[in-house]
């Protein structure tokens, strides 16, 4: 037998030995669980259901959590919630470990932590400081767990203006409807006896007035920490958000205001559709 021969069949029974490895190794992905926060919880099959308080803070501000976070008509995460009362549901049906960072990206576009120029400030956990990244926090039932984020616009938004060095001067229509009915931007907000806010109105028109000494830009996120614990709307859902007429999918907050801008955000406290623990 010559050696090209041997060389030749050695080869061979080499390339078929890493052709059924390749054919194993397909086959174990392809067994293997899905990514198990695309998962959908069934009630009937949990090994674990436990719950966390998860309060998130914003230059300053602390923010309800949303409802529905997680839960569609069609299906419910393993994390999720249900109202505003910052519980987080944390269900499982094979004692899977979940973390801050795996609610945080359930919660999507919308999470505090993708706004713009967003950095995390603190963390807490159980009343203590927490020193570690805030997303690799593992949830264990009971847990009280708080990140504190900011942009470095809260000093902006508390400055007082006057009109004797304006650069920039807009008028913005908002309107905010509650559970399909009509309401009013009251009037003053942003002003009081001694100052006046970068935005601001001056009367319940919806009109907002936009005004300062530089080319700041200020958003509708702004407008809503100006106006403070009297907004009638904190802690409501969102049930749709349209810009100059059309249907905006983003965070409302994020909207930056320009001149002659209609902005329409209506909200609502009807329960979120989906099975409720």
């Amino acid at each position: 037998m010559s050696f090209k021969y041997r060389h030749g069949k050695s080869m061979g029974r080499t390339l078929a030995a890493l052709a059924s490895v390749f054919v194993l190794l397909l086959a174990a992905c392809g067994s293997g669980d899905k990514d198990p926060l695309t998962q959908c919880v069934d009630h009937d099959k949990l090994d674990s259901h436990i719950h966390v308080n998860l309060s998130t803070v914003f230059n300053g501000q602390e923010e309800a959590l949303p409802a529905g976070i997680g839960v569609t008509p069609q299906c419910m995460s393993p994390t999720h919630t249900h109202d505003e009362s910052s519980a987080i549901h944390v269900e499982s049906p094979s004692n899977q470990k979940y973390t801050v960072g795996d609610f945080f990206d359930i919660w999507g576009a919308r999470s505090p932590d993708l706004r713009e120029g967003a950095v995390v400030e603190s963390v807490l956990l159980n009343g203590e400081p927490y020193s570690g990244d805030y997303r690799d926090i593992e949830f264990e039932d009971g847990q009280r767990i708080e990140v504190a984020f900011g942009n470095g616009r809260a000093d902006i938004l508390t400055q007082c203006i006057t009109h004797n060095d304006l650069s920039t001067r807009m008028r913005v229509t908002l309107i905010t409807p509650f559970n399909g009915q009509p309401a009013t931007v009251p009037a003053n907000i942003g002003i009081t006896s001694d100052c006046m806010r970068p935005v601001h109105t001056h009367d319940d028109s919806s009109l907002v007035y936009i005004e300062g000494p530089g080319n700041q830009q200020y958003t509708v996120g702004d407008f809503f920490k100006v106006w403070g614990e009297d907004n009638p709307y904190l802690g409501a859902g969102i049930e749709n958000v349209s810009l100059n007429g059309q249907p905006y999918i983003g965070d409302y907050r994020d909207i930056v205001f320009e001149d002659g801008q209609r902005i329409a955000v209506a909200f609502g406290n009807r329960t979120p559709t989906g099975p409720a623990t």
